[in-house]
């Protein structure tokens, strides 16, 4: 926790990693009021669905920062739209929102660029590292070559597969081989990717937020 005091709230307590890593149990409530950052870790289910909302929102502190890498129907995003544009929170890193991708009209937009809100977008993207870029690209790239050699596809985004049909240019498998494929398909809204770099280079730059390095 960046040398933070840890407090966390489950339906369950863990008494041993209480132990383990110095961290304190607290009511739902309280954590709310006493987080200085306030990190969401939750699966998402109909119990769980909007559980953070404009209540919840209003007991943290003016300085707190909310920080969302879980699931963006946790939270009452209009509710927490509000308390940023009101500067009723300190800031905000959200890495999943209640539609992905985010419509481009959303104002969590303007609050982004707004340098002042300190509000970090990133595009669901929070989980990657090294291992990660290998394996998805070596997955994208099978993809490719099951739909030359008119295999079934894994992981296919339904009504998608014309798309990445029609990306394979004839002369890709010779120049191509060990470079990432992205289908153009604006209905794809998974496996985005077009002839891009070798698999050993990272992938392209996130469209919100700092690098990953």
């Amino acid at each position: 926790a960046f040398h933070m005091k840890t407090i966390y709230w489950d339906k369950f307590r863990f008494s041993e990693l209480e132990a383990d890593y110095h961290a304190e149990y607290v009511e739902f409530d309280e954590l709310f009021r006493r987080a200085d950052v306030l990190s969401v870790h939750l699966p998402i289910m109909p119990a769980t669905e909007k559980i953070i909302g404009a209540r919840e929102l209003a007991l943290m502190q003016p300085h707190a920062f909310f920080i969302n890498t879980a699931r963006g129907r946790l939270v009452d995003q209009p509710a927490l739209v509000a308390a940023l544009q009101a500067r009723r929170l300190g800031g905000a890193a959200l890495d999943v929102f209640a539609n992905e991708p985010l419509p481009g009209d959303d104002p969590l937009h303007a609050l982004h660029e707004d340098l002042s809100a300190n509000v970090t977008l990133t595009s669901h993207s929070a989980w990657q590292g090294p291992w990660t870029w290998v394996r998805d690209s070596l997955d994208i790239w099978m993809n490719v070559l099951r739909s030359l050699r008119g295999e079934p596809l894994h992981d296919q985004v339904a009504g998608a597969s014309s798309c990445l049909a029609a990306t394979v240019s004839p002369s890709l498998p010779a120049r191509a081989a060990g470079y990432f494929v992205r289908p153009t398909c604006p209905r794809s809204t998974a496996r985005q990717l077009c002839v891009a770099r070798p698999w050993r280079q990272r992938l392209a730059q996130p469209r919100y937020g700092w690098p990953i390095t």
